[in-house]
């Protein structure tokens, strides 16, 4: 009979082999799996930092655009509010204008009634004397108002009137 020992050695030995090979077998296995699962895992990474990219690419844009939409709505915000100060500025001005032209209108009028004048000795006279009434060397609403000159024809029926003082001239409708 063989040695007992001898198949127990054979038996290890051969034990060892085939479960060496199937552990070599299975670490091959687990290796290939690990591998792709690390190419799956890498590709995967590739594919979310593309995307993250993307996304980022996205944000920045859509920033941009909200960046230019404030800039937009500032200068409008801006436009409007020299609006609202020029108006009223508009306003005063205009009504400044219409006050300069009512004035300017006046003074025309003013200016054209003076030159309709007949002469310009009646001014000075009268100039002359409300600068003496209002000094007071002259009182002409004191005075009587001055007596107007009869007229040529009726020297004869003054005359004629001296003699008799009682009576007076009885004019006709010719004389008149």
């Amino acid at each position: 009979m063989p040695d007992v020992r001898f198949v127990l050695s054979w038996f290890l030995l051969l034990v060892c082999c085939l479960g060496c090979d199937d552990d070599e077998q299975r670490m091959r296995d687990w290796s290939r799996e690990n591998s792709a699962a690390a190419q799956a895992l890498v590709e995967a990474d590739a594919e979310s930092r593309k995307q993250f990219t993307t996304l980022q690419q996205s944000v920045q844009a859509e920033r941009q655009n909200l960046a230019d939409r404030y800039t937009a709505l500032e200068t409008d915000r801006k436009a409007v509010a020299a609006a609202r100060e020029r108006v009223p500025l508009l306003a005063t001005a205009l009504q400044g204008l219409a006050a300069l032209a009512l004035g300017a209108a006046a003074l025309w009028v003013c200016v054209r009634l003076l030159g309709n004048l007949p002469d310009d000795q009646g001014a000075a006279e009268l100039e002359e004397t409300l600068i003496l009434t209002l000094t007071g060397e002259s009182n002409l609403l004191a005075d009587p108002p001055p007596l107007l000159k009869p007229p040529a024809h009726a020297a004869a029926l003054t005359d004629a009137s001296e003699t008799d003082a009682l009576e007076e001239p009885v004019l006709t409708h010719e004389e008149v």
